[in-house]
């Protein structure tokens, strides 16, 4: 008989849940993949963008901006929506993504040209495109620093001065010794 700390009555039902919640994970993550290509018939694109757009709310509700972002465009990359630029745009800008952000405003404004909040969007995409110019510009900046800056320390030293103190002699009394 073999030893163990799980009692024989609940060993085969704990291992079936176990192999269960690795199956279900696997297919989990398989699942959150969007598809490398999307399908021809115009019926299927829209179903598998609607589970993607449908994905992306519920990562988006749960707080999950990461994942919302990969579902609303995968969602775009089916089926070029409004709706869906918009949302995508707006979880870029507050995932920090601000270049998807802007590409996904102005896709927006382009499949939405009567759009009532045309102004806002326009103002969003003018607040966005100076910030990447910020950043850009303080990048730029960090990259126009010479490169040779630990040289450039090196002469920021103060002279030493032409006269050396005197190396004190240390005595080599048994006290001083070093230990090896």
């Amino acid at each position: 008989m073999k030893h163990s700390r799980v009692s024989p009555s609940l060993s085969l039902p704990l291992s079936l849940l176990v192999c269960g919640l690795t199956v279900l994970s696997a297919a989990a993550v398989r699942a959150a993949e969007c598809p490398a290509s999307s399908p021809d018939r115009t019926d299927e694109r829209r179903a598998l963008a609607k589970e993607w757009f449908a994905r992306a709310e519920a990562a988006e509700n749960a707080g999950n901006d990461v994942e919302a972002v990969k579902a609303y465009a995968c969602s775009m990359r089916m089926v070029a929506h409004a709706f869906t630029a918009y949302n995508l745009g707006r979880v870029a800008e507050r995932s920090g993504d601000l270049e998807l952000a802007l590409r996904s405003y102005k896709a927006y404004l382009t499949l939405k040209a009567d759009a009532q909040d045309k102004d806002e969007v326009q103002a969003k995409i003018t607040e966005l495109e100076a910030k990447i110019n910020q950043v850009k510009e303080s990048i730029v900046g960090e990259s126009q620093r010479p490169p040779n800056l630990p040289r450039a320390r090196r002469s920021l030293r103060l002279p030493r001065s032409r006269s050396r103190p005197k190396r004190r002699k240390r005595s080599r009394s048994p006290s001083s010794r070093r230990l090896t």
